[in-house]
């Protein structure tokens, strides 16, 4: 909800890290960030949340370090970006299984908690398939959803943070979820109506 609030803030910040990594490929940088979020969920999944939240932290780092690089030193490429969110999709999937791990009452929350991701994804991932059928020329912009990156990060650190109430927030953040996939869905249907 707030992502497009923070785009100039993050890049500001990370600029000049990017000016600095001239020698670093963007997709070296997305692959670090994939380990650090797996690592993450490991040690959320052994309890040792303080290293799940400092790993989890340099994995978003990472996630937004690795754009930067790209468009400071003109390496944008549709692989980079595509490579980015399948590992990016995998560590959201991995690090509230490694949570529910370290937490017998856990599991049927973070069960709900990915199927929500599932059918979010579903929302806009669909429409990009569909969206070249009806406008050709123009590129679809998704509305703004309640649950989106920077939501995202705020309740995963929740769950690594407060570990004891990692079903609560999994059931909350499931139903914010659930919401957004309602409201782009709702969104869509109008959007695909306005061309036969």
């Amino acid at each position: 909800m707030i992502d497009r609030h923070l785009r100039r803030v993050k890049d500001a910040l990370l600029h000049p890290f990017a000016l600095r990594a001239r020698g670093l490929h963007p997709v070296t940088v997305t692959w670090v960030g994939f380990v650090l979020g797996i690592a993450a969920a490991a040690s959320a999944a052994a309890g040792l949340n303080g290293w799940a939240l400092g790993l989890w932290i340099a994995n978003r780092a990472c996630d937004g370090l690795d754009g930067a690089i790209a468009r400071v030193h003109q390496r944008k490429s549709d692989w980079g970006g595509y490579l980015d969110l399948v590992l990016d999709l995998t560590v959201y999937a991995a690090l509230p299984i490694g949570v529910a791990f370290a937490r017998t009452d856990a599991w049927l929350a973070a069960a709900v908690l990915l199927g929500s991701f599932y059918v979010n994804l579903g929302t806009w991932t669909l429409l990009s398939a569909l969206a070249p059928d009806h406008e050709r020329d123009t590129t679809v912009t998704m509305p703004v959803g309640l649950v989106e990156g920077a939501e995202t990060a705020a309740f995963y650190s929740a769950f690594l943070l407060w570990p004891a109430w990692a079903p609560a927030l999994f059931w909350i953040m499931a139903a914010l979820v659930l919401a957004t996939a309602a409201q782009r869905t709702l969104w869509a249907s109008r959007y695909l109506r306005r061309t036969p």
